[in-house]
């Protein structure tokens, strides 16, 4: 579509909201929402792909993207924080973008993602299902981590339109 047709469709957004699609690549019922914060963090912030405690990565940025059909995509972009201690390994593949897909339900409060079997070091998150809570301008996503001889780690994850 033209860019002076959306101007035009834009215009008219106040008499008749759902227009707004025609100019959109994401449609009235789909909604998409940057990353914030990791744990009250502002980014960058520790992240812990995999429940590592202390954490080994640092969120750089991310994306959230709900579909209306209750499909989802997760991009998280990830490094390996500074001054780790010497026996710490962190290993960061490619440009550290990390997608997932998934399914999510705003009325019950959860995100589940698609990945059994998936490369542990590139696991955000693991297959699992996940509480959510979702508004007009935000979601927020609760990671649960558990390993053997760790105490339970959790990951608070806010995304905002």
């Amino acid at each position: 579509m033209s860019g002076e047709r959306c101007s035009v469709f834009r215009m008219l957004l106040l008499q008749v909201p759902f227009l707004i699609a025609a100019c959109s690549s994401v449609g009235p019922e789909d909604s998409s929402y940057s990353l914030v914060s990791v744990n009250g963090d502002s980014l960058p912030a520790p992240f812990a792909l995999a429940g590592e405690s202390p954490p080994v990565f640092e969120a750089l940025s991310g994306r959230l993207t709900l579909v209306s059909d209750t499909t989802l995509t997760a991009l998280l972009v990830v490094r390996c924080r500074e001054n780790l201690p010497p026996s710490t390994g962190c290993t960061v593949r490619g440009d550290g973008r990390i997608t997932r897909e998934g399914v999510y339900s705003r009325s019950e409060g959860w995100v589940r993602f698609a990945g059994e079997g998936a490369d542990p070091e590139r696991c955000f998150p693991c297959d699992g299902r996940w509480p959510a809570t979702f508004s007009s301008d935000s979601a927020m996503i609760r990671y649960n981590f558990s390993q053997v001889g760790s105490p339970p780690a959790q990951s608070v994850l806010v995304f905002r339109r």
